[in-house]
């Protein structure tokens, strides 16, 4: 035989090709370059024929190394369960088919040699019950990792590897999850659980501080906010919605999320925090933290729902600053215990519409006159549990008392559960490492840093057409969502009412009073008439953008 032998394989001539179309046929035996050439040779021939190899043995013998390979199905299964107890599967058969890959030195190939030919079963259905059928290759290996660390999902994932070629990939959706856990796994390089954590909070820049518990000093909090999200809350640090979200990670940490909102009117995440339960020392640890980070600045209004434990954190914390509650969290609660009293649904819906009236009573004149007929439409036990539970709340969140102070029209917190879902599809399983969830938010966060960035440019570089004479000279200085309120105002009809100064107050712009007063005195606006979060400013490092992902 030739010494300049193909590259890839050649047959000997002694040996016939077997069947190609038989079932469970065994690999011709040809000749390679590598023992890799071989394997992969025998297997995928082994894939196309209903069956499967495993390497069982190897060995080297005056400088030529031979390795065994049998059907995955060979050997039998010592199970020392006993009767009785849990069942067990396997797929065993004692299947004698056995082959060799044998590397000559004198030729410097390797050659398959069969031993057995046969199988003592049939042939599979599908390539994806073998285990090792189901292993990603490279370039799969490549785009689970490039989807993953995108924040794709697995079943998406599988959706992408399916795509990718004519043939159905064997992987399985478990597949797909043990290489995400892999993934997870090189990247501790060596290092411990927290020492990745607090390696992932360096290399992302966040600002970030720890608590250690004092009887284990282990850690037991972990705040943390991007730098950028910080400096756009100390330029707008007026109102704040703040919640807890589930299902982060896999020590079950809740995490507080704690939001601000621009001059666009578009919310942004300010910092967040694990902390080891929801309790009132939590919340202030997590807040005191919130303080430091903002240079000790206090915001004017914090926005939360009904969660005790954080509204007496926030009254220790930030005892200048005004709380409200979420209206929509209020009335759930008042669902949850009354809804039951009510015999049928025409008085349920009455009691509600009776219910939204009194909480946009614009003045407390207004509020005593619902309040009355509101009383009417209640049974005893709705009556008890609403004087007892809800009213000595309702300077939280009746229209006629919250107006008073700038919440931009935030009586909801359903901005903060948006942004929860929008963390939520970077951080798409519930069993991460924190490491591995703090690297998710920073991609989510630096998204979301670069869409506010862009939207505050185009303040400044695009001006608004067709606004009326009052506003004209704003273009440039007051954001588009304010002139757009304004000109809104301009358009409607006059209002019938008068003007008690409650929009204002807690809009932080003109009202549609001053607006039509204006429009019939030729006065025009100023910037100093509208609240500094509605003003243009630089609000983001531009450079910080050129670093995406690093």
């Amino acid at each position: 035989m030739s010494d300049n032998i193909n590259p890839i394989f050649q047959a000997p001539s002694q040996n016939p090709n077997p069947d190609d179309s038989q079932p469970l046929a065994p690999p011709p035996e040809m000749e390679y370059q590598s023992q890799q050439e071989l394997y992969q040779a025998a297997q995928n021939w082994a894939k196309e024929h209903g069956y499967a190899i495993i390497i069982t043995h190897s060995s080297t013998s005056n400088g030529e190394n031979r390795f065994t390979y049998q059907c995955d199905k060979s050997g039998s299964c010592h199970s020392h369960k006993k009767e009785g107890d849990q069942l067990s599967k396997t797929k065993k058969t004692n299947c004698p088919f056995k082959m060799s890959g044998n590397f000559y030195k004198k030729r410097g190939v390797w050659q398959i040699k069969i031993k057995d030919p046969n199988h003592n079963h049939s042939p599979s259905s599908d390539p994806s019950i073998h285990p090792i059928h189901r292993r990603l290759n490279e370039d799969q290996k490549s785009l689970v990792t490039q989807l993953t660390n995108a924040g794709v999902a697995p079943l998406k994932i599988k959706s992408a590897l399916m795509q990718q070629s004519d043939a159905p990939p064997s992987a399985t959706l478990n597949t797909i999850y043990n290489h995400r856990n892999q993934l997870r796994s090189n990247l501790l390089e060596g290092r411990t659980s927290i020492e990745a954590l607090i390696f992932e909070i360096r290399k992302n820049n966040f600002y970030h501080m720890i608590e250690i518990s004092p009887g284990n000093s282990h850690m037991s909090s972990l705040f943390f906010a991007h730098p950028q999200s910080l400096t756009l809350a100390k330029r707008f640090p007026t109102t704040f919605i703040l919640d807890c979200t589930y299902k982060t990670n896999k020590f079950r940490m809740p995490l507080l999320h704690i939001i601000g909102i621009n001059s666009s009117n578009k919310s942004f995440s300010i910092a967040l925090c694990f902390m080891p339960a929801e309790k009132k020392d939590n919340y202030a640890w997590a807040l005191e933290q919130l303080f430091i980070s903002l240079d000790q600045i206090s915001p004017s209004v914090l926005l939360t729902d009904n969660e005790q434990a954080l509204i007496n954190a926030i009254t220790k914390v930030f005892p200048n600053s005004t709380h409200l509650l979420c209206s929509w969290h209020i009335f759930k609660n008042i669902q949850l215990h009354c809804r039951k009293h009510f015999k049928s649904e025409e008085e349920w819906s009455n009691f509600r519409m009776k219910w939204n009236n009194l909480i946009q009573s614009s003045s407390v004149s207004e509020y005593q006159n619902n309040f009355t007929e509101f009383s009417v439409s209640w049974n005893p036990p709705t009556g008890d549990y609403l004087i007892k539970n809800i009213f000595p709340l309702k300077e939280k969140f009746v229209s006629c008392f919250i107006n008073k102070h700038l919440h931009f029209g935030n009586t909801v917190t359903s901005r903060i559960e948006g942004l929860h879902s929008y963390i939520k599809r970077f951080v798409n399983t519930s069993t991460s490492s924190l490491s591995a969830v703090v690297k998710q938010i920073h991609q989510a966060l630096t998204i979301q840093l670069h869409e506010r960035f862009i939207e505050a440019a185009q303040h400044s570089y695009k001006q608004l057409t067709g606004l009326p004479p009052s506003i004209q000279n704003l273009n440039g200085q007051i954001s588009h969502y304010a002139l757009k309120t304004i000109h809104s105002f301009h358009m409607a009809k006059p209002p019938n009412s008068t003007c008690s100064g409650s929009y204002t107050s807690h809009m932080g712009m003109p009202c549609i009073h001053q607006v039509h007063e204006a429009k019939r005195k030729g006065t025009k606006f100023q910037p100093e008439d509208f609240h500094l979060q509605w003003h243009i400013k630089k609000e983001l490092d531009v450079s910080f953008f050129f670093k995406l992902w690093v």
